[in-house]
Parts: structure tokens; sequence; C-alpha cells
């Protein structure tokens, strides 16, 4: 088999937060049609959703889906936000993604509804990414989602008391987890020096268990212990630790969905495409 056969046979997907930003406000407004030609046009195979409060989120939730946009999307995630008043996110640490979230995401649990209604609209049984549930809250555990996927982080292992990546690879399976492995996530360090230890240490605990891997791609949202933007740059280069980690998950000889998670600083679709392209080609090449 050719590389380039190989290569077209590595599917990647994209996030659909990826194209929402405020250096491109008009994706808010775009139908579904709209943002999944997008990123069709970028040379993803698909979409894995976020209940974004957009235009295309009122029209998933109103079931104004195509059959052929039906079949675009791969995953669901849950909502990341905790925050149920304004003026907590408005005293968020990072006051802009929070204020942003509050009002373009609906809050963590009660995302559990638009996520499901998702899964009716679509019309098959999907793998979700969940976070973990409080004392006293629904897990979204308990819902007829397909695949329940949860990702390594230090915030996770402080709630679940674990020390060691081998830990929460045992304790992940325990609960019914399947691995969403985040290639940043799993480098962090978090409060009081909690990390899963060095990534390659942990991939040995991590992949065999993991079926979806996430690839930041200069996120804005974690920046304590790693400098992204440099980390991206490098992985633009075909240098630098996402690209040894790359390899490493190419050479363990196991399927995953590849899912991209990335912050948006182009300024018109096209610039987007373009960048997005070249994200996915690299993708193809270290992956193959």
């Amino acid at each position: 088999m050719s590389l380039e056969t190989r290569q077209r046979q590595i599917n990647i997907d994209s996030s659909v937060g990826n194209l929402f930003s405020p250096q491109m406000p008009q994706t808010l407004l775009w139908p579904m049609g709209a943002v999944l030609d997008t990123i069709r046009e970028a040379h993803y195979r698909g979409v894995e959703w976020h209940p974004m409060r957009t235009w295309a989120g009122m029209q998933m939730r109103a079931g104004l889906i195509s059959q052929d946009d039906k079949n675009a999307f791969v995953s669901l995630h849950q909502s990341y936000r905790n925050e149920k008043h304004f003026r907590e996110a408005w005293n968020h640490p990072n006051r802009g993604i929070a204020v942003a979230s509050y009002f373009l995401l609906p809050e963590r649990v009660s995302s559990l509804d638009n996520l499901e209604r998702a899964q009716e609209v679509i019309g098959r049984t999907m793998p979700v990414v969940l976070y973990p549930s409080n004392e006293g809250e629904e897990s979204g555990l308990d819902r007829p989602f397909g695949e329940k996927l949860i990702q390594p982080s230090p915030e996770v292992m402080e709630i679940w008391g674990v020390q060691t990546s081998q830990e929460f690879a045992e304790e992940a399976q325990r609960r019914g987890y399947k691995i969403c492995l985040d290639l940043l996530h799993v480098r962090r360090v978090g409060r009081m020096g909690l990390s899963l230890g060095p990534w390659q240490q942990a991939f040995e605990y991590l992949l065999p268990d993991t079926s979806e891997i996430h690839v930041p791609a200069e996120r804005s949202d974690q920046k304590q212990s790693i400098d992204t933007q440099n980390d991206f740059q490098a992985f633009l280069t075909k240098h630098g630790t996402i690209i040894e980690m790359l390899r490493e998950i190419r050479n363990s000889g196991r399927e995953y969905r590849v899912v991209t998670e990335m912050k948006n600083s182009y300024r018109s679709a096209q610039q987007w495409v373009e960048g997005n392209r070249q994200i996915v080609e690299i993708l193809q090449d270290q992956l193959a």
C-alpha cells in the first residue's frame, strides 16, 4: 500500500468550535450547511459537535438538518461551562473566555439535554466526551449515548482522588469510561503539582483504552504550564512535542478518532480553510 493511499485512509475531524472567534463573528450566524461545507473544504472528514448557541445550533435543536449534514457528525462533546450565573463568568480568572462561553454554550449539566437532542436529530447513537459530575449532579454516564469518554487531566485526577496515570486508567475503566486523550491536558501540571507524569509514561497506561485523540492547535484556554503558541509553531514545522506524541500514537498500531481543537486566529473563511488544510496534511503525514 502506498503512503498516499494510507494517508487517504486516516480521517481527521474538526471540533465545531474551531470556526468561531471574534475575528470571524459572521460564523455565529452561518447555517449548518455553511459550517459543515467550510470544515469539509479544509479536508476534514467530519465534526465533533458541541451544543453551540449559534444559528447552526438552533437548526440542530429544531431538527432542521439535511441527511447529508447529519452524516458529517462523528461524535459529541459536553459543554465545559460551569458558571450558572453571569457574575460567576465575569469574576472568572479567564474572564474573556468565560463570558464568551456563558453566551455561546449551555451550562455543563444542562448541555446533556442538548446533546441527547442532537443525537436524536442525527438519528444514531453517538460517542460523547463527558466531564465528571460533582456530588448530587446528574452524570452523563446515565444518558443513552454511545461510547462515553473522559479526558485525563489534573483536574479530573483531583476530583477522582488519583495520583498517577495508571490509577487514572484503572479508575476510568471502573467507572465505565473510555479515554479521550487530549495532547495538551495530558502534559499539563495542575494545582499543587498534580500531573499525569511524563507523557511517554502516561501513554503506556492510557493508550490501550483510548478511542479518541484531541490535537491542540494554539489553544487559548490553557496556558498555565505550556506555551501553546510555541507548541503550535513547532507542530507546523513538524518538530516539537506534539509531533513526537503523534509518532508514538502511530507506532502503537491502534486506530483512533482524531479531532483538532484549535484557537481560530484567522480573519476570513478562506484563511481558515487554508490553515486547517495544512494542519490536516501534517496530521495525516505523521499518523500514516
